[in-house]
């Protein structure tokens, strides 16, 4: 979630014809600053705003944290998909990139959704080099992160190589399924 921290400014300035105080306030949101307007609902984002104007996927609202998250519909190994990602229009000032699974939460929204409209689909989780055998804590979130969330990973390489391996995310049952990277695969994008 967002953590706003509001900070008072306060200067001398000139006003006609005399001195008075003026004061600003500024609000420093986890990825901008915000000198007065308002910010977009991720509604409004999605069907008005910027967002509206994208094709090739679906948008979709997680109303108790505001974020938009999108499903694309477009199938890429995931250097391809994280960089269309990162082309999305920012939401609010805040890009986004592959999601970063952060809560049960978070999981049960992407999961339940009904704009996941297939299997299996690439997350930011990824690894540079493997355990022999592979261990789950080889997974690093693409934010430096490391796995917290208990996920059933499906098929573990027993192997040791050094192939950079990605993850995609499977709901039926719900379950981790490492790939190769460049394995063409559908994408979850969020801010």
């Amino acid at each position: 979630t967002s953590m706003k921290i509001k900070l008072l400014i306060s200067f001398q300035g000139v006003d006609s014809h005399m001195y008075r105080r003026k004061t600003t306030k500024i609000f420093f949101d986890k990825y901008q600053i915000i000198l007065g307007g308002q910010q977009q609902s991720c509604q409004d984002f999605i069907s008005t705003g910027d967002g509206a104007g994208v094709t090739g996927g679906k948008w979709s609202c997680n109303h108790p944290t505001g974020k938009p998250y999108y499903f694309s519909d477009d199938r890429n190994d995931f250097d391809t998909v994280r960089a269309e990602c990162q082309a999305l229009p920012p939401f609010n000032g805040r890009p986004f990139d592959v999601v970063v699974i952060e809560t049960k939460e978070e999981l049960d929204f992407i999961v339940n959704n009904p704009k996941y409209t297939d299997m299996d689909r690439y997350i930011g989780l990824t690894a540079e080099t493997l355990s022999n055998p592979a261990v789950p804590s080889d997974f690093k979130w693409i934010n430096g992160a490391p796995l917290t969330l208990d996920i059933f990973f499906d098929d573990l390489p027993s192997f040791s190589d050094s192939v950079p391996r990605c993850v995609e995310l499977d709901r039926s049952p719900i379950k981790l399924q490492p790939q190769s990277c460049g394995f063409n695969e559908n994408v979850i994008c969020e801010v």
